[in-house]
């Protein structure tokens, strides 16, 4: 259904998502090769189908050539600078005050954020995001069954290429993607998916314990229906938070 809407900005997000799940699966490097050329031609070509995704390309190769595609970015970038290193005060963003950024709750809060509270604890506030990437990772590691470590990987990545992607589009380095920032955006069907994935991510952490289940006393057979038991619930939950996501794109158009 994704493919059928036209939003790129969810198509390169599940990719990302999908090939860190099969890099960790170890899938077959041809494979990944020939799905990453794929989505990348594909990418290319519906990037120039359309006047407005063209108009997007071009406004970040380009920032002087399309003024209407450009607005955003400039306002989001003075929001950054009016806000200095530490911000105008909470509550007091003139930018968000007059209308001057768009979606200023939802797609380009980083920028009130930034201009309320300064760069100082915009970069503190964004490293959080490379942080729960670690632990998320960590938690992969610490993981003994492949069920567990391609769902914790599969969270962690979709949180943090949400994160930057969504920056990254404010700033001029990418084409607005029109993604949330994984909780802070407004939207409550957003948020309770973010904290559902960090809840199935320590779940998967509570019963890890560093690598080893707790009941190492048991014998093998039990251990193994257990295991089987595990993946079968992880694999349920990675489809009802992928059915979850995909019913949230809509919303971010």
């Amino acid at each position: 259904m994704i493919f059928i809407q036209p939003d790129l900005g969810s198509i390169l997000l599940l990719f990302i998502i999908l090939f860190a799940a099969m890099a960790v699966g170890k899938v077959d490097k041809k494979i990944l090769t020939t799905l990453t050329l794929g989505v990348v031609l594909f990418g290319a070509i519906a990037s120039v189908a359309t006047p407005y995704r063209r108009e997007r390309v071009l406004a970040v190769i380009n920032p002087n050539h399309v003024d209407a595609e450009t607005y955003q970015i400039d306002q989001v970038r003075n929001a950054i600078v009016n806000g200095g290193l530490w911000g105008q005060g909470y509550g007091h963003s003139s930018s968000k005050q007059q209308n001057l950024i768009l979606e200023s709750s939802t797609d380009s809060i980083i920028a009130v954020i930034a201009e309320e509270m300064g760069f100082i604890v915009t970069i503190i506030f964004t490293s959080l995001y490379l942080f729960l990437f670690y632990r998320g990772l960590k938690i992969a590691q610490n993981t003994p069954d492949i069920g567990g470590k391609t769902l914790a990987v599969g969270i962690s990545v979709w949180i943090v290429s949400q994160a930057f992607l969504n920056i990254s589009g404010n700033l001029g380095l990418l084409p607005l993607k029109g993604l949330p920032l994984p909780f802070v955006s407004a939207g409550n069907s957003s948020i309770v998916l973010n904290l559902a994935s960090v809840g199935i991510l320590l779940n998967i952490s509570s019963q890890s314990y560093g690598g080893k289940y707790p009941d190492q006393g048991s014998t093998k057979k039990n251990r193994t229906s257990k295991i089987v038991q595990r993946r079968k619930k992880l694999k349920n939950k990675a489809a009802l938070l992928f059915a979850a996501q995909s019913s949230t794109r809509s919303v971010y158009q």
